[in-house]
């Protein structure tokens, strides 16, 4: 089963369909979300390691959050969790 990530909004749920997906407002990012001010150029990505997924913060300005905890470098990423 393909794993997606579910818009807590509106939206389209976004396939992690590669080993690594960068997200940010950068056009060449995998995932360009431009609908906020607070997502940097480059501002993370989404990592499958031995079938687990791992975010890490690019040192983007407004920090990246699982379940309302900043994430300091890397976090690990759960069914259910909210980013």
């Amino acid at each position: 089963m393909p794993i997606r990530l579910i818009p807590v909004a509106a939206g389209e749920p976004i396939k992690l369909d590669k080993p690594v997906l960068l997200i940010g407002r950068n056009p060449d990012c995998d995932v360009v979300l431009t609908e906020s001010r607070k997502v940097s150029r480059n501002h993370c990505l989404i990592a499958c390691v031995d079938d687990k997924l791992f975010i890490r913060d690019l040192g983007s300005t407004n920090g990246v959050w699982i379940n309302g905890h900043r994430v300091e470098r890397e976090g690990r990423i759960r069914a259910g969790d909210e980013l």
